[in-house]
């Protein structure tokens, strides 16, 4: 895969959680790392859940592999203001691609 082909400029966040005055958990997004990608759209679905409607579309975003900054499914991708909660991380040959297979909900 050509450098080329990585037009998309991602922001992979990992939450931290805290305790509210309250008692409850408070989840912050911040910046882990930033990387060109490749975007491609995986599909979609829609339906009904507990009588409401929900439509979930799924991506997968293929990333250099970077040693120093391992990526998990705890974290997400940021893109053109949008966010994808990583599903699953594919590792791909010698090329150390990772394909962060995700998901939003609207």
């Amino acid at each position: 895969m050509g450098v080329g082909e990585m037009d998309r400029y991602i922001v992979i966040q990992s939450a931290t959680e805290t305790r509210g005055d309250g008692g409850g958990v408070i989840k912050t997004w911040a910046t882990f790392n930033s990387r060109w990608a490749k975007r491609e759209y995986a599909g979609g679905f829609e339906g009904e859940e507990a009588d409401k409607r929900i439509s979930t579309n799924t991506v997968k975003y293929t990333v250099y592999y970077d040693s120093a900054k391992i990526v998990t499914p705890l974290m997400r991708v940021s893109d053109d203001s949008d966010y994808w909660e990583i599903r699953f991380i594919e590792k791909i040959g010698r090329d150390n691609l990772l394909v962060l297979h995700c998901e939003n909900n609207e």
